[in-house]
């Protein structure tokens, strides 16, 4: 297309999905201010590098990992203080992986509307209007450490996307998934802010993020809040952005990277592997930090379960 028609095509889809930025809320401004001090704690090594805010809550800004507190301590993803340009990998798998969960979420509502759900009334499920209401159904269901953590997922990879250029042929699927992004977080926390937090005993450590909703959320009460069409629109934009980003395979992967992988599954410590290959601890680790950012996955965990999904393990 031409810059002129980009242009219009842009500011017709600017109008019919209005981002609605919160910048002057106090909320976001300690979302800003967190960040930037995640961001200066980069150039730290892990040790230096803390793993929580002075709320007491896991940090989630770029580089580091939203929950990965016992990540940072036993040195899975770290173990030199990031540069840029990994900061900049470790924020695109970040993205992908935030695409990947819009997907999957969509599809599962989607299923309950084939086996019998009927349609609710939002037709846009990536609006504040929709996303205040399903937030309530997921926060019945997953852990609050959980729900943080996947604000801070949709937090980052909004704003990832946000200094994006849009693409001029997914205009529209881009601002739909930014739009899903940002409400889902201020969502989650406007939800988690109006619940009383449990005791430290009680709270349920969070399970690591993949790009799969868990199967203890009630689909079909989702499904009773929007369309069929709707969330079959949300599932093409998010998956139309994820192949633009292109999100990584098990394909891509090399001999030394799936044999790593084996002996990772095995339950082999990182100085056992670094013996066996004859390299350094440091180099494995490194490896692995490579392997999770090929991935689009967060840490070896991950990684060694979607390897298993994949049958690569078998």
């Amino acid at each position: 297309q031409k810059p002129c028609q980009v242009s219009a095509n842009l500011c017709q889809v600017s109008a019919k999905f209005p981002l609605r930025y919160t910048d002057n809320k106090p909320s976001d401004m300690k979302r800003k201010s967190r960040d930037l001090r995640v961001f200066a704690d980069l150039t730290k090594s892990p040790k230096q590098c803390p793993a929580e805010n002075r709320s007491g809550t896991a940090i989630s800004g770029r580089g580091v990992t939203p929950g990965s507190r016992a990540a940072l301590v036993s040195g899975w993803l770290f173990s030199s203080p990031m540069g840029a340009s990994e900061a900049q990998d470790h924020g695109a798998a970040r993205l992908q992986l935030a695409c990947g969960r819009i997907v999957n979420g969509a599809r599962d509502i989607a299923e309950a509307h084939r086996f019998g759900t009927d349609d609710g009334p939002h037709q846009e499920p990536w609006t504040a209007e929709y996303l205040r209401e399903a937030i309530k159904i997921y926060g019945q269901s997953l852990p609050r450490s959980y729900q943080q953590n996947m604000a801070a997922l949709f937090s980052d990879g909004a704003e990832a996307m946000a200094a994006r250029s849009i693409p001029a042929g997914l205009a529209e699927e881009w601002l739909i998934v930014t739009e899903y992004m940002r409400q889902a977080s201020i969502a989650i926390d406007r939800w988690l802010g109006s619940r009383k937090p449990k005791s430290p005993s009680a709270e349920i450590p969070s399970p690591e993020i993949d790009d799969h909703t868990p199967s203890v959320v009630r689909f079909e009460r989702l499904a009773k809040l929007t369309t069929r069409e709707g969330i079959e629109r949300l599932e093409r934009a998010a998956l139309a952005v994820q192949r633009h980003l292109g999100a990584p395979t098990l394909a891509g992967l090399d001999d030394d990277q799936l044999n790593l992988l084996r002996k990772l599954a095995s339950g082999v410590s990182i100085h056992a592997v670094a013996g066996k290959l004859h390299y350094s601890d440091r180099t494995i680790y490194r490896a692995i930090q490579d392997l999770c950012r090929d991935l689009g996955v967060e840490n070896r965990v991950q990684a060694i379960l979607k390897a298993a999904k994949g049958g690569l393990l078998d």
